[in-house]
């Protein structure tokens, strides 16, 4: 999980994509709230 999340969090921060990095903040709540 971990390492399929990294290259979405890398593409987010690269492209400043701002849907891309809500997706992937979202993810990791989620993860940790679980």
């Amino acid at each position: 999980m971990q390492m399929s999340l990294l290259p979405l969090y890398l593409s987010s921060l690269i492209g400043n994509n701002t849907k891309t990095k809500e997706i992937v903040f979202k993810f990791k709540f989620h993860r940790e709230i679980h």
